[in-house]
């Protein structure tokens, strides 16, 4: 005779999830159906919080409860929500930013010069306009590199990756229907 709690487990598949969730105490109708409220308050209750300041109200919890479980009296302010999904998305975007420019080699001696250059060759993918539509070329000898091609594949590599284009690099074949889609 074998006892279901020692027998081994099979193989856990979509078809015996929920038995062996039952099996293992772990599922039935009312299983996990408190609310992130009854969680907080059973963490809460009995708990003595002291006012963070003297004459400061006293912590209002039974917010936190309603907000835990999406009952709140305060309309939704839609500009506000927009606002702080955009903001979310402009963070997301700034990190990927950031971490194509800082993909360097942070041992390297030369580290800070290869995201100064990665800095202005992002600022020039971006907007030309901000070097008065010089060329990468032009921008590349005036920054005292022999060759006035030495900052292209960095171009090329930020370009790939973020989709973006700009008029001069319209001669790469590569590049001709990302521009015109793009511009």
């Amino acid at each position: 005779m074998s006892d279901s709690a020692t027998e081994p487990a099979a193989e856990i598949t979509a078809a015996n999830l929920e038995a062996e969730l039952a099996r293992r105490g772990l599922g039935g109708p009312d299983y996990g159906l408190l609310t992130h409220r009854d969680h907080i308050r059973e963490d809460t209750e009995g708990l003595a919080f002291s006012q963070a300041h003297p004459g400061n109200p006293g912590f209002d919890w039974e917010s936190v409860y309603a907000h835990c479980d999406g009952v709140t009296d305060a309309p939704i302010d839609e500009q506000a929500e927009r606002n702080r999904l955009a903001m979310q998305m402009t963070g997301k975007m700034l990190k990927r930013l950031l971490d194509w420019l800082l993909a360097v080699n942070m041992q390297d001696h030369r580290a800070l010069k290869s995201i100064g250059v990665r800095a202005v060759v992002m600022a020039w993918v971006i907007d030309p306009g901000r070097f008065d539509n010089a060329s990468l070329t032009t921008i590349a000898k005036s920054l005292g590199y022999g060759s006035g091609h030495a900052m292209n594949p960095e171009a090329s590599d930020f370009a790939r990756q973020f989709g973006i284009t700009n008029h001069f690099q319209a001669h790469d074949p590569r590049r001709k229907h990302e521009i015109a889609t793009n511009n």
